[in-house]
C-alpha cells in the first residue's frame, strides 16, 4: 500500500511543477507500479554511480557540479558520481525506506538485513581502510534488493540482474 492514496497522487499529478522522480513515484502510485519504480532507482544507482574510492575528498567539488548541471538546459556535465558520497548514501537509504513503506519490499528477513545495514557505519572518510568494506556491504544490500525485485521487473530488467549476478 502506498504511503499516498490513488486519489491524492493523480491530484499532486495535476501540479505542473510536480516533475522528475517525484512525478515517476506519483504515476508509479497510481498505475500500481511502485515495485517496479524502485527497482528501476535501484538498477540506476546500481550502474550509474561508480564503485571506485578516491583518496581525496570529492564531496564538495561533485556537489558543485551536480547544482551546476541542473541549470544547464543540456542536461548533467560530465562528472563522476561515487557511491561514497553522502547524496548517493542518503539517497540510497531513503529509497530503501520508501520501498519498505510503500511494500515493495516485504520479506522480513530482508528488510531485518536493510536494518542491520542502516545501523552500520556508513561515513565514508578520504583515505579510510574500512571503505571498501562498507562499500562492499552497501553493493551487497543494492544487489540483494535489485534480485528481490527483479522478478517483477520487465524481462530485459530480470536478464539484466541476472547476467549481472552470474558473471
Amino acid at each position: 500500500m502506498a504511503r499516498i492514496t490513488v486519489e491524492q497522487a493523480r491530484s499532486l499529478l495535476e501540479i505542473p511543477n510536480v516533475r522528475g522522480n517525484e512525478r515517476l513515484y506519483y504515476q508509479a502510485v497510481v498505475e500500481g507500479t511502485l515495485p517496479q519504480y524502485y527497482l528501476d532507482r535501484f538498477i540506476d544507482r546500481r550502474d550509474n554511480f561508480s564503485n571506485e574510492i578516491p583518496l581525496e575528498d570529492v564531496g564538495l567539488e561533485t556537489q558543485h557540479q551536480v547544482r551546476l548541471s541542473l541549470r544547464r538546459p543540456g542536461g548533467p556535465i560530465s562528472s563522476i558520481q561515487y557511491k561514497i558520497q553522502t547524496n548517493f548514501v542518503t539517497g540510497f537509504l531513503l529509497d530503501l525506506d520508501g520501498a519498505i513503506k510503500n511494500e515493495a519490499i516485504t520479506n522480513k528477513t530482508l528488510i531485518e538485513e536493510i536494518r542491520v545495514f542502516r545501523e552500520s557505519d556508513l561515513n565514508f572518510e578520504a583515505g579510510d581502510p574500512k571503505n571498501v568494506e562498507r562499500l562492499a556491504h552497501m553493493n551487497g544490500i543494492l544487489n540483494e534488493v535489485i534480485a528481490y525485485l527483479a522478478p517483477i521487473g520487465t524481462p530485459e530488467q530480470r536478464q539484466q540482474a541476472a547476467t549481472f549476478f552470474f558473471t
